[in-house]
């Protein structure tokens, strides 16, 4: 389960489940801190329940959460459409709260 930490819980706007069943929260992104369009990446996806996790980095991704699938920017490379996903992965139990 990667839910978000404590003290960003009030910006969660959504969770779901991938297809191996673990859970994922989900927050707007927000144009004043991203340095990715928001346009393209609306949300961040809380991977790690640490704001700052050693191996992974932050505790977020960039992503694109659909009613079926997310768009994942696992690594911030830049790709023909300025920045490309890096994972696809279809998903299940999409819950949005507001």
């Amino acid at each position: 389960m990667s839910y978000a930490p404590t003290k960003a819980i009030k910006r969660v706007i959504g969770t779901f489940k991938d297809t191996d069943g673990t859970s994922f929260d989900y927050e707007a992104n927000s144009p004043d801190d991203s340095r990715l369009p928001v346009v393209s990446w609306p949300h961040r996806v809380w991977i790690s329940n640490a704001s700052i996790d050693e191996e992974l980095g932050t505790g977020w991704r960039y992503a694109c959460v659909m009613t079926n699938v997310v768009y994942l920017v696992d690594n911030e490379v830049r790709g023909p459409r300025r920045w490309a996903p890096n994972k696809k992965l279809a998903i299940k139990d999409h819950i949005t709260y507001r």
